[in-house]
Formats: structure tokens, C-alpha cells, sequence
């Protein structure tokens, strides 16, 4: 992988754990895809502090990977995003959408 792509979350209010399994639910959707299951990370609520709750990050190999559309059929993809919990691919934005107050994202280089 040679390329990034970092999203960072802020759930609404009372959604903490509706986001988390949101995206448990789209690392998931990823892999029966075929594509790098996307890593999580939360903040320590102990220690508070910090401005937002999660953040994920996706790999790719480069932009052109990144930017292409899906090499998988629309069938697939539903199959997968169902068996994610998502009532199909269109959902999975929505779905994200219904449980954050922010959301900011980048792409970056990995660096080894």
C-alpha cells in the first residue's frame, strides 16, 4: 500500500456505540470485497481530550486504485454490504452519515 486514506469521526450525541459498530460494519463490507479491511481507532474516553471519538484508515495502492471504480458487480457488493448489516451498498454512506456530528478525511502517503 502506498497510499492512505484517513477518516476522522465525531458521534452524535448517544451514537458512540452505533458509530463504532457502523464501521466494524464497513471493515467487514471491505473484506467480503476483497479489499484491505480498514484499521480503527478510538480515543481512551477515561482520559478524554481529544476532539473526535475515531478515526479509520483505509489503504490503497496508489491514487488510480483509490479513484477507480469497483472492480466487483453491483450483486456482490449488495451480497456483501447485506451480510455487513447494511440493507445494501447505497445504505453505507447513509448509514455512516446517521451517527456523526463531524467527519474529516484525507488521503496520504504511507511511510516505512
Amino acid at each position: 500500500s502506498g497510499l492512505a486514506h484517513i477518516e476522522v469521526f465525531q458521534a452524535l450525541a448517544g451514537h458512540y456505540d452505533a458509530l463504532r459498530l457502523e464501521r466494524l460494519m464497513e471493515a467487514a463490507f471491505n473484506e467480503y470485497v476483497g479489499r484491505t479491511r480498514l484499521l480503527l481507532f478510538e480515543r481512551e474516553t477515561a482520559l478524554g481530550g481529544a476532539g473526535w471519538d475515531m478515526f479509520t484508515i483505509d489503504f490503497y495502492r496508489d491514487l488510480r486504485h483509490y479513484a477507480e471504480v469497483s472492480s466487483f458487480s453491483a450483486e456482490v457488493g449488495d451480497a456483501a454490504a447485506r451480510r455487513a448489516g447494511f440493507a445494501g451498498t447505497a445504505a453505507i454512506g447513509p448509514t455512516l452519515r446517521q451517527h456523526i456530528s463531524l467527519h474529516h478525511d484525507t488521503l496520504g502517503t504511507v511511510v516505512k
